[in-house]
């Protein structure tokens, strides 16, 4: 999870080891069980509201990615396939 602090000391806030956090982060947590995620949410301090995750924006590393962003990558990316000659026809004309 995207939070500022490292697999160890998430590991002792969520009363885990640092050899299971470190192998629930390189699955995205798909092995861990209910009760370890809950360890980890409560320990980030993520709320869940409704079925959404809240989370504080100060904990994150990164802020989530902009609408600019994210079309400005999608328009690096088309561009860098079409020099690679990965741009495929679509339509026929």
């Amino acid at each position: 999870m995207a939070a500022k602090i490292s697999q160890q000391e998430l590991a002792n806030l969520a009363g885990l080891t640092e050899e299971q956090i470190k192998r629930y982060e390189d699955n995205d947590y798909e092995n861990a069980s209910f009760v370890d995620v809950k360890f980890v949410i409560d320990a980030l301090g993520i709320k869940i509201q409704k079925g959404e995750f809240l989370i504080p924006l100060d904990r994150l590393i990164r802020t989530p990615i902009t609408k600019e962003e994210l079309l400005f990558s999608q328009t690096i990316n088309r561009g860098q396939r079409s020099m690679n000659g990965e741009s495929k026809k679509i339509c026929s004309p």
